[in-house]
């Protein structure tokens, strides 16, 4: 994957966001106390953290509208 820069700085821009990441410790949520052992070999949790976003750069100018989507 090609590294991109962040976009220049526009002076029209009403918002800019340079190098938005939002990540997710993996640790809570549904299975957060469940303790696995040897009686279920094929179940697992990755203990690494969820990238919900990571380096995102925008700017949002007078008139424009911005939507996110992604996985919920």
């Amino acid at each position: 994957m090609t590294e991109v820069g962040p976009p220049e700085s526009d002076p029209e821009a009403l918002l800019q966001v340079r190098d938005l990441k939002k990540h997710f410790d993996n640790e809570s949520g549904l299975l957060a106390g469940v303790q696995l052992d040897d009686e279920f070999p094929y179940v697992s949790r990755s203990t690494s953290d969820v990238r919900a976003v990571d380096g995102v750069s925008f700017d949002i100018k007078e008139g424009e509208t911005l939507g996110l989507v992604g996985e919920s």
